[in-house]
């Protein structure tokens, strides 16, 4: 959706303020995440560099280090370019809980459900606070 400017696509970037508002829901979301599993470390995958940077300073969020290509947009016949993704839905599959957060201005992957079914890990939907 390029909602942070972290790709040239298509999608139309939010202004300052919009992003901070954003960010901190996202940072939230993490929280309420956190407060069902308060014992366990959360993976968190994104296409959006913006917020895997703000992610990686909460202690207990794991982020899968590499760099972020949006197969929609960037075309590439490069393994390393694909490894992050890969490595992602890998690591996604093997959770105990793979959890979506769903809000209007987020795009509706079918990305963390894919990567559930591919272990049968449970999948759920959050919906973002605001």
């Amino acid at each position: 959706m390029n909602l942070f400017g972290d790709f040239k696509t298509e999608g139309k970037e939010l202004g300052q303020d919009e992003k901070k508002i954003l960010l901190d829901r996202c940072c939230k979301t993490i929280e309420y995440v956190h407060k069902m599993h308060p014992n366990m470390r959360i993976l968190v995958a994104t296409d959006s560099t913006t917020l895997l940077n703000m992610a990686s300073t909460i202690p207990y969020v794991y982020i899968i280090p590499g760099e972020i290509i949006h197969t929609g947009y960037q075309i590439s016949s490069d393994v390393e370019s694909a490894m992050k993704t890969f490595v992602d839905m890998y690591m996604i599959s093997y959770a105990k809980i793979v959890y979506q957060v769903r809000d209007p201005l987020l795009y509706h992957s079918g990305f963390p459900l894919r990567a559930a079914r591919i272990s049968g890990t449970d999948y759920q939907e959050i919906n973002m606070e605001y």
